[in-house]
C-alpha cells in the first residue's frame, strides 16, 4: 500500500512520500510517466537533520544557514540513500512552508513536482485534486492554499568544493555563489 502525499513547499505543490518507501516512490514514478533514474529531493525539516544523510561539514552548514529554510535545493554526495542517488549525489533542501516543516519533524520525505513527465508542474490547487487527486494518499496542503508561485527552487551541486548552478529559480545564483565564495 503506498502512502504518498501532496504537499506545499512555499513555492510549489509537490508529491512525496517517506524517504525509505520505496513502493510509493515506484507509483510516484508511474503517475508521473516517468522513467526510473530521475531524481527527487529530500525535504527536511531544518538543518540538522541533513547531517543523518551526509558527513558534516561546519563551513557546508554556515553556508546553508544562509539559505535554509527557503528556495535552494543543494545537491551533495551521499552514500546513505542509494534508491535515490543519482552518480553518488542526492539533492536536499529545508522547505520555506512553515507547516510543512512541521509534518517533516516526523521524517525526511523525498519531494517531485506535480507533473507528468515533460509537462510543466501544476500549480492551481483545485486542478491538482481534480486531475491528479487518485496520486496521492494524504493532503498536507495547508488551508487556504490555492496557487503556487510558479518559482521552483535554485539547484545547486556541491562537488568536490566547487559549487555548480544545475538551475537558477527562486534565490539569485549570484547570490548564492557569493556566500559560498566567501565561506569557502
Amino acid at each position: 500500500m503506498t502512502k504518498i502525499n501532496l504537499h506545499f513547499t512555499g513555492s510549489m505543490f509537490g508529491l512525496g512520500a517517506a524517504v525509505d518507501d520505496i513502493d510509493s516512490l515506484q507509483a510516484i514514478n508511474r503517475h508521473k510517466k516517468r522513467k526510473d533514474g530521475k531524481s527527487f529531493i529530500v525535504l527536511l525539516s531544518r538543518l540538522e537533520d541533513l547531517w543523518e544523510y551526509v558527513k558534516f561539514d561546519a563551513k557546508l552548514e554556515d553556508f546553508l544557514s544562509k539559505f535554509w529554510a527557503g528556495e535552494l535545493t543543494v545537491i551533495l554526495p551521499c552514500v546513505e540513500l542509494p534508491h535515490l542517488c543519482l552518480d553518488g549525489f542526492v539533492g536536499f533542501r529545508v522547505p520555506s512552508d512553515r507547516h510543512l516543516r512541521g509534518l517533516l519533524q516526523n521524517g525526511a520525505v523525498v519531494s517531485t513536482s506535480v507533473n507528468c513527465s515533460g509537462e510543466s508542474a501544476m500549480q492551481d490547487y483545485e486542478q491538482i485534486v481534480d486531475r491528479c487527486g487518485d496520486w496521492f494518499d494524504e493532503d498536507w496542503v495547508p488551508a487556504g492554499v490555492m496557487k503556487a508561485k510558479g518559482i521552483p527552487s535554485t539547484v545547486v551541486k556541491i562537488d568536490e568544493g566547487r559549487l555548480l548552478c544545475v538551475r537558477e529559480g527562486a534565490v539569485d545564483i549570484g547570490l548564492v555563489q557569493e556566500v559560498w565564495d566567501a565561506i569557502r
